[in-house]
């Protein structure tokens, strides 16, 4: 178990499940991510509207949402989500740096980076927010179709990304995430019996292990 996702807060800062979401889901997910062995919470920077700087409400609010973790025993990680404040890394690590709380890190996305407009994830965006990184989830986007595309295809580029982690001491959860719906028709299958998310799934999990393997032996 990687961590506990419950969902919280892609809304506005003022919609009404923003109290309840604090005082009983979040509690409630630390709850069920100690029982299931982890201690990692994720949430997303609330829902953006019009304006390019982030509301100082924001960003208290994620640093509320990071202590009530840690009075609960579990981490929080934001995770940058393209409909949200915190939608490419950078703009979701300056929420992070400006809450400034010990118990908060980074949820990194790069394929929600490239869907929220950023051109380059790796390695302009990482580069630049690769202390706060604790997280890690998998997809690629294609810029040009404006959907998910298989790992090996798309603006981010995983190979790099994958070698700068290990070089890095990377030391978290890689977490290949099951949105790609590109059509089996337009590859040869891996398994008997899959649906279209299962067989993208698949395909991307063997791309992230052949690019994992065993670190060589030093000469």
């Amino acid at each position: 178990m990687s961590g506990v996702s419950p969902g919280l807060f892609k809304c506005a800062v003022d919609d009404s499940m923003v109290k309840p979401g604090l005082d009983e889901v979040l509690p409630r997910a630390c709850e069920w991510a100690r029982r299931w062995g982890t201690d990692v919470v994720s949430s997303f920077g609330f829902g953006r509207r019009n304006g390019d700087a982030v509301p100082q409400e924001v960003v208290d609010l994620v640093e509320r949402m990071a202590s009530i973790a840690q009075r609960c025993g579990c981490r929080l990680v934001l995770e940058n989500e393209s409909v949200c404040w915190g939608d490419t890394g950078l703009n979701a690590a300056d929420i992070i740096r400006r809450a400034d709380h010990p118990n908060l890190s980074l949820c990194w996305d790069p394929g929600n980076a490239a869907r929220s407009g950023s051109a380059s994830p790796f390695p302009d965006e990482y580069r630049q927010i690769r202390d706060l990184v604790t997280h890690v989830h998998v997809k690629n986007f294609d810029a040009d179709s404006g959907r998910w595309s298989l790992m090996e295809s798309g603006i981010v580029d995983w190979p790099g990304q994958l070698a700068a982690l290990r070089e890095d001491g990377f030391a978290g959860f890689i977490v290949v995430e099951t949105h790609t719906d590109i059509s089996v028709e337009e590859f040869e299958p891996l398994g008997a019996g899959l649906d279209v998310l299962e067989e993208n799934s698949l395909r991307n999990l063997h791309y992230l292990r052949s690019l994992t393997g065993p670190e060589p032996s030093p000469d």
